[in-house]
């Protein structure tokens, strides 16, 4: 039975040329908001590559998220995750800002309505 705690609140993922795969997933928890980091071989399993962050404080998680994401899409680096993970061509680089204490809209980017409901508590 799942926890009905734990909802997947926002996603950042993305493949790169290889098909190395890099995503974290931000859920709710007791506490908040959690962020886990995960990767995948071109056709392997996901791995979880640790915390990112959990706090009460949505806009720390949602910051560090997308810091630490948006890092793995500049371009020159050995692995660039700029492909969406359901396929498509490769996007520009995140920014690191979150915007008016959001992520940014961009097609690496999923930002579930739950997120703008924590942040008006």
């Amino acid at each position: 039975m799942s926890d009905p705690s734990r909802n997947l609140v926002a996603f950042l993922g993305g493949r790169a040329a290889s098909g190395a795969m890099y995503k974290i997933e931000i859920i709710t928890v007791a506490s908040g908001l959690q962020a886990d980091a995960y990767n995948a071989g071109g056709s392997g399993s996901w791995k979880h590559q640790g915390l990112v962050e959990r706090s009460g404080n949505p806009v720390t998680v949602l910051g560090k998220a997308l810091r630490k994401f948006a890092e793995k899409t500049t371009p020159g680096r050995d692995r660039t995750y700029n492909q969406p993970l359901a396929g498509g061509s490769s996007t520009p680089a995140l920014d690191k800002a979150l915007i008016g204490g959001r992520l940014p809209d961009h097609p690496l980017v999923f930002d579930n309505l739950i997120v703008d409901h924590l942040l008006r508590r």
